[in-house]
């Protein structure tokens, strides 16, 4: 068929139009494509991207989850029956929960924060400290902050970077929870502990 496009052309230019942030062009290449074939993991990971970026947070969820769904059940996928397509976001999986939790976090649903830190790798968390610091204290569980903090393991780099995030959010907590994290973290080793125990 001559109007024939396939498949991993609309892939690639949707690709493209995520890389120029050309976020409303991806969109449309990515909704015209999957009124005939809502199987394609890329084109998920691409439209959910462009929506995010275009402020349509409740879209973007639902095709991120779609997009998880199908690597989940990778047999059913267009990357798995079909030799035309391409499956470059793959290895996206992390990156897309971790922009789920932004997500939820621009919703001001941070409940739903707390509930998805613990489906990613903690490593990859290290770019959102702020968002899952600020979640934590917004959804009353101040007390999982230094939980979270003794999760960096032995790393000492972890551990400033958490820190860093940390100092950053204290200007939007109250006086009195400020109070309550001194205390938490003036028991910790080095010289945050001691920065703490004045502040007490």
């Amino acid at each position: 068929k001559l109007n024939y496009i396939p498949i991993f052309v609309s892939q690639d230019l949707a690709n493209i139009y995520i890389k120029l942030n050309e976020f409303k062009e991806c969109e449309d290449i990515c909704n015209k494509y999957i009124k005939h074939d809502d199987k394609n993991i890329d084109i998920y990971y691409y439209l959910a991207t462009s929506q995010m970026n275009l402020n349509k947070y409740q879209e973007s969820l639902e095709h991120y989850k779609r997009y998880l769904l199908l690597l989940d059940n990778y047999n059913i996928s267009t990357q798995a029956n079909s030799m035309e397509s391409s499956a470059d976001t793959i290895l996206s999986k992390n990156q897309c929960k971790i922009n789920i939790i932004k997500i939820y976090y621009r919703l001001s649903m941070y409940e739903k924060v707390v509930d998805e830190i613990y489906n990613i790798e903690f490593e990859d968390l290290k770019e959102i400290y702020d968002i899952v610091i600020i979640s934590l204290y917004k959804s009353n569980s101040i007390e999982k902050i230094i939980e979270l903090y003794y999760m960096c393991k032995n790393s000492v780099y972890e551990k400033n970077i958490f820190q860093g995030s940390l100092e950053s959010i204290m200007m939007k907590i109250k006086d009195k929870d400020k109070e309550k994290i001194y205390a938490m973290f003036s028991n910790v080793e080095g010289n945050y502990s001691s920065l703490n125990n004045l502040r007490i």
